[in-house]
């Protein structure tokens, strides 16, 4: 059986006014998700970009809230070097 069978399972047994929440909590939390993100980025370059492969500072912001580098394309993410980053597990 496919993964759309179980969907279709679940879905049948669950009312549609707890699906258009679920989508109302999803829409809200990609939403506070992209507002921490854009703060993050504020606060982590509150001095200013400056590129640590090519030293340049000339950036553009993508929609994720990282950083490009415009001289060497490099990209720097708002939570890389930080606390928030997840360690990969062994």
């Amino acid at each position: 059986m496919g993964s759309s069978f179980f969907v279709y399972s679940i879905v049948q047994y669950i009312s549609m006014e707890t699906i258009v929440s679920l989508i109302k909590a999803a829409e809200t939390w990609n939403s506070v998700e992209n507002q921490c993100l854009e703060i993050l980025g504020e606060f982590k370059w509150i001095n200013g970009f400056i590129c640590e492969n090519c030293k340049g500072q000339k950036f553009k912001v993508n929609k994720d809230f990282s950083r490009k580098c415009t001289d060497c394309k490099k990209s720097y993410s708002p939570i890389q070097t930080t606390l928030l980053i997840q360690p990969e597990l062994d």
